[in-house]
């Protein structure tokens, strides 16, 4: 009797241990919050898989993930099969579902100016690159307007112009604006480094720049930017897109705008002893009585002396406005330096600034402007953003 009731206890046991491994197997289980989306719609594929440890989803355009929860958005119109593989152990389940993606309906606003810095009275062309557009609106942000697919446009006075397209179709519509820069009549050179990229070591529009130490330069502890620590000559540098932003920082402020360039003090690396960076601007012919105006200050005076240097340069020929073969030593407060180029008129020169700081920390240099009594300006270089520090940060 003992042996039968031993018999039917583990008959039992066996039964409910089966059931239980039954029960604990893995069930997979999504739901789609859009099963038919436009392109880049975010879609929620939820989670509700049952007695799973694992995830894998594969959603029919090379992208995985293991995440439990997933929120993404196709590029590409097109049916994709979405499958859901979990695991409990050595078991695994799998589940699929297919997501539509349509393509948006949506207008798309798209434009590029003929140039950005233009003179008054000269022609500007918009090359339009919307899609899906019905209408077009211009408003070129002097009071004109335009329905024309690709307009031309005319500026009477001179100034900064945000020009906007609306484009509408019946599905909604979109927007885009660029900003138009219209300069006095007769100016034969002006530049402006609003529009250049932030924290750029090439990109100077028509700068050359000449990096003559070769050396990689200091940077800011506490604070990080692309090109950290470049090597090279001067950086277009935005105080506000540091990490963590600086512009807030007294000593970091712009002299105007939102950027300025910046040379960081070359590392001792080999014979390198200095700097030995310059910025060449493009040719520019002076008339009667040009001054040239130029804004520079030092970041710090804890370090050794920032210095810079000013040429101009008239083919193989220097002309030296700073003392010859020396330099000047900014403080560490904005500083307007002005030099006299009457001597120099009718000749086609190049503006040539120079940064030989040795064991400093960083130079700026902003709103750089050659001009005579009448304002009639020949060159002007607006770096957007000088610098002004409150507090003092070490040097990596």
């Amino acid at each position: 009797m003992k042996k039968l009731i031993l018999i039917l206890f583990l008959g039992i046991l066996i039964v409910y241990s089966g059931c239980k491994k039954e029960e604990e197997a893995p069930v997979a289980c999504f739901a789609v919050s859009s099963s038919v989306a436009i392109e880049k719609e975010v879609i929620e594929f939820s989670n509700c898989s049952k007695n799973a440890i694992a995830y894998y989803w594969e959603f029919g355009d090379g992208q995985v993930s293991s995440e439990a929860v997933v929120e993404r958005a196709y590029a590409v119109p097109g049916s994709y099969e979405v499958k859901l593989t979990v695991w409990q152990g050595e078991s695994t389940a799998v589940t699929t579902q297919t997501v539509v993606i349509n393509e948006d309906p949506r207008p798309v606003a798209c434009f590029a100016p003929s140039n950005r810095t233009i003179k008054v009275g000269e022609e500007i062309a918009f090359a339009n690159c919307s899609q899906k557009v019905d209408i077009y609106a211009w408003d070129f942000g002097d009071g004109a307007t335009s329905n024309l697919e690709n307009p031309t446009h005319i500026f009477s006075d001179a100034g900064v112009f945000s020009v906007k397209l609306i484009v509408t179709n019946t599905h909604g519509s979109a927007e885009e604006s660029v900003l138009i820069t219209v300069e006095t009549a007769g100016i034969l050179f002006s530049d402006s480094f609003e529009n250049y990229p932030d924290f750029s070591i090439t990109d100077f529009g028509e700068w050359t720049l000449i990096d003559n130490d070769g050396a990689p330069s200091w940077g800011v502890s506490g604070i990080d930017f692309p090109n950290y620590g470049y090597t090279g000559s001067f950086i277009v540098f935005n105080p506000s897109l540091t990490v963590p932003p600086v512009n807030d920082e007294e000593r970091f402020l712009p002299r105007s705008g939102n950027k300025y360039a910046a040379c960081f003090s070359a590392k001792f690396v080999g014979d390198v002893t200095h700097n030995d960076d310059w910025m060449l601007s493009p040719e520019f012919t002076l008339g009667e009585n040009y001054t040239l105006s130029l804004w520079i200050k030092s970041l710090s005076d804890e370090y050794g002396d920032d210095r810079f240097a000013i040429q101009l340069i008239e083919g193989e020929t220097i002309h030296w406005l700073t003392p010859v073969d020396s330099y000047v030593v900014p403080p560490t407060v904005w500083n307007n330096y002005t030099y006299d180029l009457s001597a120099y008129e009718g000749k086609t020169l190049s503006l040539k600034i120079g940064c030989l700081s040795s064991d400093a920390f960083s130079m700026f240099v902003d709103d750089i402007i050659v001009t005579n009594e009448a304002g009639k300006t020949v060159f002007k270089q607006t770096f957007d953003e000088p610098v002004d520090l409150v507090n003092f940060w070490q040097r990596k």
